[in-house]
């Protein structure tokens, strides 16, 4: 049995030899370690197809223990984020955080439209400034769909953030909302780590959430 769903590629790690097991977030079925046979050779084809942070066309077969890629059609490369140092290491916090605050098979669906529409403003923006917005926006609403809401005592300083569209909208953040993001993202961590976190993008939090 195969089906066919879209994915944002997280990142992946060898198996055996020749193999690859990709971590992608899927529009249909949430976070889904795959198996893809054969990527790690040199000359395959496949592995072109899944680089972190491409969003590709994807078919799946029901696999033993791993579900297995079958075939992988990239449907947007996000090249011109990548050849940028400052947004790609953006895009590097948003997949940690999401991989790690995420469990195989999770279904919140909604995380998949953030982070294509992350990587789609990321193409448009050039200033530091909007990267590091974005990027907040981006945890802001993450750690929204996976219930870890704001307490009503911070809504005043996050309301914009609240209601803006992050496809529409200017997306603005007060040094105080960045500090109040950084805070419960911390709180949701629970003391484990993004490795990709920098000083640049997420200052260490003076704001305490008890």
């Amino acid at each position: 049995m195969t089906f066919n769903t879209y994915g944002v590629v997280v990142k992946y790690q060898q198996f055996r030899d020749f193999d690859r097991i990709y971590t992608v977030y899927t529009q249909d079925f949430g976070k889904l370690p795959l198996l893809a046979r054969g990527s790690n050779k040199i000359k395959s084809k496949l592995a072109g197809h899944l680089e972190p942070g491409c969003l590709s066309y994807l078919m799946i077969a029901q696999g033993r223990g791993l579900e297995v890629l079958a075939q992988a059609r990239t449907h947007q490369s996000f090249c011109r984020v990548r050849e940028n140092p400052e947004k790609w290491l953006a895009v590097q916090v948003a997949l940690e955080s999401l991989d790690v605050l995420t469990f195989p098979s999770d279904r919140e669906l909604n995380l998949f439209d953030l982070l294509v529409n992350l990587l789609n403003r990321f193409i448009q923006t050039e200033s530091r400034t909007d990267i590091k917005s974005l990027i907040y926006y981006y945890l802001l609403w993450m750690l929204i769909h996976l219930g870890h809401a704001p307490e009503m005592r911070h809504e005043v300083i996050l309301r914009d953030l609240l209601v803006a569209d992050l496809v529409e909208d200017d997306i603005i953040v007060s040094r105080e909302a960045q500090e109040l993001i950084a805070g419960y993202l911390a709180r949701a961590l629970d003391e484990r780590r993004i490795n990709s976190w920098q000083e640049w993008i997420l200052p260490e939090s003076n704001q305490k959430i008890a």
